[in-house]
C-alpha cells in the first residue's frame, strides 16, 4: 500500500516506505481502523505524530494517528507502532452538550447534529474546522422521525442513527478544497436477487471464498424494548416498541426477547438551541420514545456474524464491490444469504496481501449454481 502522511492544513508532507505490515479497516457505519508497523528512524518519529493524518490515493478513508507506540522486536530492533481510527472519529470528540431534538429525514437529523455541535455550533471554540456536509440524493436520505439527545457523544449518536437506518457513512479529503466532507451513504445491491447490475457472489462453488467464520450468538439479543421516559412512579412515561418498529406484540412465548431501556434524558419539555421554549405532544414524545428503543435494538438485535478471506482476483475490490454493497454469500455448509458488508480488512505483511470483508445479518435465499 502506498501510504502517505498528511498535515492538518491538508499538505502531503511525508511518504511511508518500507513498512513491515499494514492494516487498513474501512467500515460502512463505524470508525475505520488503521494500523502502520515499520523501523524506528528519526524520519519517521518526526512525520508520524499524534492527530497527523494518514492517506492513500486509491481509498477515500483518512486515517487519524491516535496512538504511536516504540518497542524492540525480538531481533533487538526498535519498531514504531503506529494506529488509530478514520477521520470519524474527530466527532468523538464532542458531545451534543444540551437537550435537542432532530427531526426530518435521516440526513437531515445527521446533518444538523454535525452542524449545531462541530461545523457551525454557537460557541467558537466547540467549532472543528475545515468540514462540509454534503447534500445527497433525496432517495437515499431515509425516512424522516425525530430524535432527542442530551450529552450523547457526537459520533455514536450519528452511528446509532445510521445504523438503526441500514444507512452508512464516510469523512473523506477534497484535497482541492482543504476539507474534510461528510457523506451520507447506502451502498449498492448487488445482490443475485436484483437484476439491476453485476451481481457479486462469493461461494465455495466459485472457488471465490477461501475460508469463513461463522458466528451465532443469542446471549445478549432483544426484539423487544420497554422504554420509560420521563416522570415518577405510576406517573412514568412507558412505551413499546419491537424491532421491526411496530408496536410490541407480535412477539410472544419463546420467541420474545425484552430489553429495558431507560430514557429519562428524553423531556417532552426542553429549550432548543436558539433559547425557545418547546413542548412536545403526547404523540411527538412518544415517538421519540420508540425512536430511542429502536436504537437500543440495533445495538443488540444483531446475533450472526459472517468473516472470510476472499481471492482478490475474482472481483476486484471498488470497483465490483465496495463497502456498504449488499451481496450473496455462500457458504460450504449451508449458510446462504444476501448480506452487507459491513467492513473490509486490507493486511499487507511478509505474506503478502489479504481481504477480509465482514458480513452483516443476512437474509437467507434460495441459492442456485448459475450456469456459465
Amino acid at each position: 500500500m502506498d501510504l502517505y502522511v498528511m498535515n492538518q492544513g491538508f499538505e502531503v508532507i511525508g511518504i511511508i516506505e518500507n513498512e513491515e505490515s499494514v492494516v487498513w479497516k474501512k467500515c460502512f457505519t463505524q470508525p475505520g481502523e488503521f494500523e502502520i508497523y515499520t523501523i524506528a528512524d528519526t524520519k519517521y518519529i518526526d512525520l508520524l505524530q499524534i492527530g497527523s493524518y494518514i492517506v492513500r490515493y486509491d481509498d477515500d478513508m483518512v486515517g487519524v494517528v491516535e496512538k504511536i507506540n516504540i518497542q524492540k522486536d525480538d531481533d533487538g530492533r526498535d519498531m514504531l507502532l503506529v494506529s488509530g481510527r478514520c477521520a470519524k472519529s474527530l466527532f468523538a470528540r464532542r458531545i451534543i452538550n444540551k437537550q435537542q431534538t432532530f427531526t426530518g429525514t435521516v440526513w437531515n437529523r445527521m446533518y444538523w447534529m454535525l452542524y449545531h455541535h462541530a461545523v457551525h455550533p454557537t460557541a467558537e471554540n466547540r467549532q472543528i474546522p475545515n468540514i462540509t456536509i454534503t447534500d445527497v440524493d433525496a432517495s437515499i436520505k431515509g425516512p424522516s422521525g425525530e430524535v432527542q439527545h442530551t450529552g450523547t457523544n457526537l459520533m455514536d449518536a450519528v452511528i446509532e442513527l445510521l445504523e438503526s437506518n441500514n444507512l452508512g457513512w464516510k469523512v473523506y479529503a477534497d484535497y482541492e478544497n482543504k476539507n474534510f466532507v461528510v457523506e451520507l451513504i447506502a451502498g449498492t445491491d448487488r445482490t443475485i436477487e436484483q437484476g439491476i447490475v453485476e451481481p457479486v457472489i462469493f461461494s465455495d462453488d466459485y472457488d471465490n471464498l477461501i475460508s469463513t467464520d461463522y458466528q451465532c450468538d443469542m446471549t445478549n439479543y432483544a426484539n423487544v424494548a420497554s422504554i420509560a421516559g420521563e416522570g415518577e412512579g405510576s406517573a412514568r412515561v412507558w412505551q413499546g416498541v419491537d424491532i421491526s418498529g411496530k408496536a410490541s406484540g407480535q412477539y410472544a412465548g419463546l420467541s420474545r426477547y425484552e430489553m429495558y431501556v431507560d430514557a429519562r434524558d428524553l423531556q417532552s419539555k426542553y429549550t432548543d438551541d436558539n433559547g425557545k421554549e418547546v413542548t412536545l405532544s403526547s404523540t411527538a414524545y412518544k415517538s421519540q420514545l420508540r425512536i430511542r428503543g429502536l436504537e437500543k435494538l440495533a445495538e443488540v438485535g444483531r446475533t450472526t456474524s459472517l468473516t472470510g478471506e476472499v481471492d482478490t482476483g475474482a472481483y476486484t475490490y471498488r470497483v465490483d464491490y465496495n463497502v456498504g454493497d449488499l451481496v450473496t454469500v455462500a457458504e460450504k455448509h449451508g449458510i446462504t444469504g444476501n448480506t452487507r458488508i459491513v467492513s473490509i480488512e486490507e493486511i499487507e505483511d511478509g505474506d503478502g496481501y489479504t481481504i477480509t470483508p465482514e458480513f452483516s445479518d443476512y437474509t437467507i435465499v434460495e441459492f442456485e449454481e448459475v450456469e456459465e
